[in-house]
């Protein structure tokens, strides 16, 4: 009975054994696994973090790129309100866009020249009209600065009548071949004489009268319903 007992406690003991040692494997499993948790709860911390500094500079980028913007486009705003001469190029597509589109389509003339506004187009031809006038009438002696802006070639070479345009027809004129023929010789006499015209912003300020219905025929290519004949 005694040799029973002691293979009884020999059992309870390793029992007890395996159980102590499964329960350290357990507790030692549970340990790593806090650990790793404690250390991915750090990382995510640390990555919520980075993302905050990331959208931060995002953000800072972004204000940065606005105010470059806006000062971009302040600064093409001014530069197309300061005066600046028409150069030859500019001057050839704008005989060339009159010939295609008629004087009334400043819109499609301003888009043929591409640096031009159509209140910037409408002015040149108001300019070629008032320099032939003045100086025809004495009022202006011919320029003499010889500048290269100036517009070599003039209009000489054109159709007048080519320029009015067929009525009815979508590039007609309300503009005369005898008012035309003024702004080719215009262009002829600047050539000659080394004329230049002035920039659209810098403009002489001249007051002087066209002849009758010209002013008019100018002012209709921006509005093709005016009245050529209204009273300026």
């Amino acid at each position: 009975m005694h040799a029973g007992l002691g293979a009884g406690q020999m059992h309870d003991q390793a029992c007890m054994s395996i159980s102590l040692s499964a329960q350290a494997e357990l507790e030692l499993e549970l340990s790593l696994r806090g650990s790793l948790l404690v250390q991915q709860q750090r990382r995510i911390v640390q990555l919520e973090d980075e993302l905050q500094r990331a959208w931060s500079e995002i953000d800072r980028l972004r204000v940065k790129i606005q105010a470059a913007e806006r000062d971009r486009q302040r600064v093409d705003e001014d530069s197309s309100k300061q005066p600046r001469y028409w150069t030859p190029d500019e001057h050839r597509l704008f005989m060339e866009a009159v010939q295609r589109f008629g004087w009334k389509d400043v819109k499609s003339i301003a888009q043929h020249v591409g640096t031009r506004t159509p209140t910037q187009v409408r002015t040149h031809a108001q300019k070629l009209f008032l320099r032939q006038q003045k100086e025809s009438n004495g009022l202006m002696a011919p320029s003499k600065s010889g500048r290269s802006d100036g517009i070599p070639g003039g209009l000489g070479g054109l159709d007048p009548y080519s320029l009015a345009g067929a009525p009815g027809t979508a590039g007609s004129s309300s503009m005369g071949a005898d008012q035309l023929q003024q702004l080719q010789e215009a262009g002829s006499q600047l050539e000659e004489r080394g004329g230049s015209l002035d920039g659209d912003d810098g403009g002489s300020g001249c007051t002087l009268q066209l002849p009758d219905g010209t002013m008019a025929s100018i002012a209709s290519m921006s509005n093709p319903d005016a009245d050529p004949n209204a009273p300026q």
